[in-house]
């Protein structure tokens, strides 16, 4: 009798598997494709060097797809639009930026230079002889500058301005300076100055190129007023001048020794007058008058008083001048009588025995 024989099954794979297969061998084939794809690029920046695989077709594409930005002052070799090919050796200098400051005004420039005055040179900027040059903010002398390995990070540049000191109507300096305001300028310069002195131009105005600085002097003055004495200076023509800058105006009937008109003259003593008028007023008593009336039916040499005598009362105002506090005047204005005096009756006798 014949065995009947069973067919062996074939082997299953579950289509997930076949999936996952697939797919690697897709991304496989895309990576060894892109990998031909890829050139092999040598990229040095600021002297740094690196290799790099890009499919970028341009110069341009392998610096976006390595996040290089270009500064418009930054050297690039070959060109941006250059095709990339096989090998190629891209090379990208980067320019210095640092903050450049002429007179106050700031702007950020980019460099290949490293020294300073070539800097200065490549941007148009011409030192004057007395002009002042800052390196990273410290103060240098362009005759001797020392030699610059790197640039620096800021340069600055204070441009020296012509002027004029004028002590009233004389000459008291003239030259080149950087200060930057008039003030600067006369502390640079030691001149003294007294509080009641005019500058023109004020001390805080900025001080520009031909400037011409006076200096108005103000005068010493001795002045007596209100039992003190003010010893100061002033700018002024005339006494009245000199009282009004310092807040002694006459009032009333105050004056001044010399007169409010007369012409200030330096080292002037002047006294204010200080003048008060007032009323007053005083009260005195009348005598009373005393009559004798005789009597020839009294015994002789009796006194005998008929009516009491009452003083009477008188009063008088007086204009009292003073000045400076002391009186200088006393003139009677007005005199009443306010209660008439009552004589007193006094009766004496006559009668002889």
């Amino acid at each position: 009798m014949t065995a009947l024989r069973v067919p062996t099954p074939a082997p299953h794979f579950p289509r997930f598997a076949i999936i996952v297969v697939l797919a690697i061998v897709v991304l496989v084939g895309y990576g060894i494709y892109t990998l031909q794809q890829q050139k092999q690029i040598t990229l040095e920046v600021n002297g740094s060097i690196r290799q790099i695989h890009s499919d970028a077709n341009t110069v341009a594409e392998v610096l976006e797809h390595q996040s290089i930005t270009l500064d418009e002052a930054d050297w690039v070799e070959p060109s941006l639009d250059t095709r990339v090919k096989e090998g190629m050796t891209i090379v990208i200098i980067k320019a210095h930026q640092l903050a450049l400051e002429i007179n106050g005004d700031v702007r950020r420039v980019y460099t290949h230079q490293q020294h300073p005055l070539e800097i200065l040179t490549e941007q148009g900027v011409i030192l004057q002889p007395n002009d002042q040059l800052y390196i990273d903010y410290r103060l240098v002398n362009p005759q001797y500058m020392p030699s610059y390995t790197r640039p620096p990070s800021y340069i600055r540049v204070i441009r020296a301005k012509y002027f004029r000191i004028y002590d009233n109507d004389s000459l008291l300096a003239e030259g080149y300076t950087t200060a930057a305001t008039v003030g600067d300028l006369l502390d640079e310069y030691q001149v003294a100055l007294y509080l009641a002195d005019t500058i023109v131009p004020p001390p805080h105005a900025a001080l520009i190129n031909q400037n011409s600085i006076r200096i108005l002097r103000s005068n010493p003055v001795l002045i007596t007023v209100d039992g003190q004495v003010v010893d100061t200076r002033v700018r002024a023509e005339t006494v009245q001048d000199v009282l009004n800058t310092l807040g002694l105006a006459l009032s009333g009937e105050d004056y001044s020794i010399p007169s409010e008109d007369s012409r200030f003259q330096p080292n002037m003593n002047i006294e204010v007058v200080r003048v008060t008028e007032q009323v007053e007023i005083e009260q005195a008593n009348i005598p009373y008058p005393i009559i004798i009336r005789t009597d020839p039916t009294s015994a002789y040499g009796e006194r005998t008083i008929v009516q009491a005598g009452v003083a009477g009362l008188q009063e008088t105002w007086y204009r009292i001048r003073r000045e400076n506090a002391q009186v200088v005047s006393r003139i009677e204005t007005h005199r009443w009588l306010i209660t008439v005096p009552i004589p007193e009756i006094i009766q004496y006798g006559t009668a002889q025995e």
